[in-house]
């Protein structure tokens, strides 16, 4: 069936730098709250790079560099265990729940953790076990992974043991969390009476040996990330801190000159791949807490899989749509229809976030052509080796009809992902698909130079002595382009001539 997609002004996101000093006329946008995988999306602002440009400068952050040494720091990575994460999957170990495989072997550290609890208090496993049977899924289909998945999200929401502090009772908690949010006093009582709270230590340091074996692949993750894109993770940014409301002293108002914007506060963006041994196999959950996005993975995981990837594209691609916000609700109206006419279609609901929307069409659009160029790439290099090999005409006219045969069955492949896409909500996939393939190749940074500079030059016109030392160290790294400084310095002296 055809389906109809609307032109947006994000295409300026790909295709232009019509929107470049956007910033000047608007503070930042505020994103919506969105539920479990997709529960936030964060505002970004690019960070101000420092560097050593001035005599005996003070002492600052590193300049982020662009993305060329291993440093996992370079691409706003982290590979980190989850005590709380930890905790709660083996006091579910305790409570009965296994997902491994019939007439498989339990992983190694499964059968460690079930001799340290081999000697748990009957009464406390008995509950476990009451808890977790209750509250299992009952849904025909439901996997290893559907099970956890629930608890995985409340482990997100607690607060670092033993206190495991439990958020209030909100229908704005992530999917699934109410129906196990009670799982937490039992947690509690697990840490305290159980082993594991005694072999915590040892079990970090376990998930810690497992991370280790995941930072060269999640670098070249995220080079081919990057490399496709042709940019770099935002990983710093500023927004304006919230003042707090004067004391009321009669009606007398504040004069003009005598108000100040509120001072900019810094915010870190991670994306934090979350070993997890006793996940069930397979199964990867992505949580988006605020700045951070998780990636819990199960051992032996491998970072360039597309499901961790996708992850990452949109810890990547979440503050490009922030940064066209304006744009993206000025075509608010036909993004909901569309969502709208395809709820209709399928029968169910679905995100009515036309920015949450927005992103997981990039996102979607994006793992399906890196996907499809990296394969068409592969074929292409394997039929040029069948030809050069070819003894006659005949061979090579077999060679060029199979691989024109495998590259119609690649892109039916590309077509069937970005359907399943539109499906799920994402109903811009095939638009960006489009603009992504004429862009591949042509070197343009998707971020746009001009952009990144905008947080530098809005601290820059901080007008303190950090700020502009900052400022001058961006420009001498080439980071902000000479027009946006001149445009800055303009600005600055007006502000300078209105004292």
């Amino acid at each position: 069936m055809k389906k109809s997609f609307v032109s947006l002004a994000l295409v300026a996101l790909l295709c232009g730098q019509s929107a470049a000093l956007a910033w000047q006329s608007s503070p930042p946008a505020e994103r919506p709250q969105a539920s479990q995988a997709q529960s936030a999306k964060p505002q970004a602002r690019p960070a101000p790079a420092t560097a050593a440009q001035q005599p005996q400068p003070p002492p600052r952050r590193p300049v982020e560099r662009r993305p060329s040494s291993p440093d996992l720091a370079d691409y706003g990575i982290q590979i980190a265990p989850d005590p709380r994460l930890i905790v709660l999957m083996a006091a579910l170990e305790a409570a009965g729940f296994d997902p491994t495989p019939k007439g498989a072997e339990a992983s190694a550290f499964r059968g460690v953790v079930r001799q340290d609890l081999s000697e748990l208090d009957p009464a406390l496993r008995a509950r476990l076990k009451d808890f977790y049977e209750r509250y299992k899924l009952t849904d025909e289909g439901a996997t290893a992974a559907d099970q956890t998945a629930r608890y995985v999200s409340l482990a997100y929401t607690l607060g670092p043991p033993p206190e495991f502090e439990a958020p209030p009772r909100s229908d704005d908690l992530p999917a699934g969390v109410l129906d196990v949010l009670d799982f937490v006093p039992l947690v509690r009582e697990f840490l305290l009476k159980s082993s594991a709270g005694g072999r915590l230590p040892d079990y970090l340091q376990m998930h810690r040996a497992e991370g280790d074996k995941l930072r060269g692949p999640a670098v070249e993750m995220a080079r081919a990330v990057l490399t496709y894109f042709n940019t770099r993770p935002e990983t710093i940014f500023y927004e304006r801190a919230e003042s707090a409301a004067p004391a009321a002293q009669g009606n007398r108002k504040k004069p003009k000159q005598e108000q100040k914007a509120p001072p900019l506060r810094e915010r870190m963006r991670r994306f934090v791949i979350v070993p997890d041994l006793l996940a069930a196999p397979g199964a990867i959950n992505f949580r988006v807490v605020r700045d951070d996005y998780f990636v819990v993975v199960p051992a032996g995981t491998d970072p360039r899989s597309s499901e961790l990837r996708r992850g990452y594209l949109q810890y990547v691609v979440d503050p490009l749509v922030a940064r066209f916000s304006r744009e993206v609700a000025a075509k608010r109206p036909e993004i909901k229809s569309l969502l709208d006419a395809e709820a209709a279609r399928k029968g169910r609901a679905l995100t009515p976030d036309v920015f949450l929307a927005t992103a997981r069409s990039l996102v979607a659009a994006a793992d399906a052509r890196m996907d499809e160029t990296a394969r068409l790439r592969a074929l292409q290099l394997e039929t040029s080796a069948q030809l050069q090999s070819a003894r006659d005409a005949a061979a090579r006219d077999a060679a060029l009809k199979e691989s024109k045969q495998r590259q119609s069955a690649i892109a039916d492949e590309s077509v069937a992902r970005l359907a399943e896409a539109y499906e799920r909500g994402a109903v811009l996939s095939f638009h960006f698909a489009e603009q992504l393939r004429g862009l591949e190749g042509s070197g343009f940074d998707i971020a746009s130079r001009t952009h990144v500079a905008s947080g530098r030059i809005l601290a820059f016109l901080e007008r303190t002595a950090d700020a502009m030392r900052e400022f001058d160290a961006a420009i001498a790294l080439a980071d902000i382009p000479n027009g946006a400084y001149r445009e800055a310095l303009a600005e600055k002296k007006k502000l300078s001539e209105k004292k």
